[in-house]
């Protein structure tokens, strides 16, 4: 019996672990430096260092800090009741405000990447956000799915449209979600359902507007 609950306490731990070291806030952040950083991208080959430096930063500050930064106000003002974000209420507002966030990113950026790269970046997430947050007012689908499902997008167009090489990135970005959609299920947080949408969902969002 002890033993039972001893592997169960550790499965949990390990779930719990896993959804937090690829948060959905935090996974923009990776995919940057996958781009800025391997893959022999065109950015990674022709772009100074001290600019991608500055661009995983800009991404980290739009799409992680600022949003984290701004959730004890939400809370404060009793836009949403806990951080976890467990009810459908809690989740809209600060979906909507991280597309807000992922589009201010996209002009910020433009001068920085170029518009075009800016727009392929961001447009994307936003739109996601967006999709997740009207989902979410009826249907608690993964959020934590769907960053590396257009993580996943992401990588494939780079890799097929001939800017890079991140076919590592992509495998990586499936083994992802395939953990946190079982961390997700195995905490009793969403179903197998729910977790699969999410992916497909970051996927073909974030492919479309890739392609157009």
């Amino acid at each position: 019996m002890t033993d039972n609950t001893g592997a169960s306490c550790g499965r949990a731990i390990a779930a719990k672990a896993v959804s937090i070291a690829f948060h959905p806030l935090i996974v923009p952040t990776y995919a940057a430096i996958a781009v800025l950083f391997g893959g022999h991208t065109i950015w990674s080959i022709f772009m100074p260092l001290h600019m991608r430096v500055t661009l995983v930063w800009y991404v980290l500050v739009a799409t992680a800090l600022i949003p984290l930064a701004v959730m004890p106000i939400l809370k404060s003002a009793k836009l949403i009741e806990s951080y976890s974000l467990i009810t459908a209420r809690d989740r809209v507002i600060p979906m909507l405000f991280m597309a807000v966030c992922y589009m201010s990113a996209m002009f910020v950026l433009s001068d920085k990447a170029g518009i075009d790269a800016a727009r392929r970046f961001f447009i994307g997430p936003a739109v996601i956000m967006v999709l997740l947050a009207a989902i979410s007012s009826r249907w608690k689908i993964s959020t934590h799915t769907t960053a590396p499902g257009a993580a996943t997008a992401l990588f494939l167009s780079i890799t097929y449209a001939g800017y890079g090489v991140l076919t590592a990135g992509v495998l990586v970005s499936v083994v992802i979600a395939g953990l946190l959609g079982s961390a997700r299920m195995a905490t009793g947080q969403h179903t197998l359902s729910q977790v699969t949408t999410g992916f497909l969902l970051g996927f073909f969002a974030m492919l479309l507007s890739l392609v157009f």
